[in-house]
């Protein structure tokens, strides 16, 4: 069931993303100038390790707004809006209502906390065998939760890697399917 209703949001954003008529005049612009629709469905993502990722939005967190594969269950802080782009790209919104930046400087870490989308605010979602996804940058670079324990930054999620390993895979979980 959840392979089909994966297939299904996919499907579904892949229509909305260009496959389907225009975009109405009155859809808000991002700064790339593409227009950006509602989203099409509310996703969690399971990253490698068994957990979902958040953007963590507590006091006094290094990084407001970090993507962190840490959570055993879903919570507002664990869901995103997945937005699809014209340019059959898609974006993530997070529940603080910023945009997932992709960045691509130090950590080159995912952080939700851009209030408007830009090239460095979307992703190509890479289908996988097994009912994953890989995201991948618009400079081809995957994102990866980093489980590797005592790392930099662990289970922070950066887009750093060329290939797709284990650590460069989630599994897309539609809010209307969790427990």
């Amino acid at each position: 069931m959840k392979r089909v209703a994966r297939t299904l949001i996919l499907s579904a954003c892949a229509a909305l993303a260009g496959c389907g008529p225009a975009q109405q005049s009155n859809t808000p612009a991002d700064a790339t100038g593409e227009s950006v629709p509602e989203p099409v469905e509310l996703v969690a993502l399971r990253a490698a390790n068994g957990q979902y990722v958040c953007a963590d939005q507590a006091e006094g967190v290094a990084r407001y707004g970090a993507l962190m594969a840490n959570r055993s269950s879903i919570g507002a802080w664990e869901q995103f809006e997945l937005v699809p782009m014209d340019s059959g790209r898609f974006a993530l919104r997070a529940s603080n209502g910023k945009h997932v930046c992709f960045e691509r400087e130090g950590l080159r870490q995912a952080v939700a906390d851009r209030d408007s989308i830009g090239e460095k605010e979307t992703i190509e979602l890479v289908e996988l065998p097994e009912g994953r996804v890989a995201l991948r940058t618009l400079e081809g670079m995957h994102l990866a939760a980093q489980l590797a324990e005592g790392g930099a930054c662990y289970t922070c999620l950066t887009a750093d890697r060329k290939d797709i390993g284990a650590w460069e895979t989630f599994e897309l979980v539609p809010i209307s399917e969790t427990p």
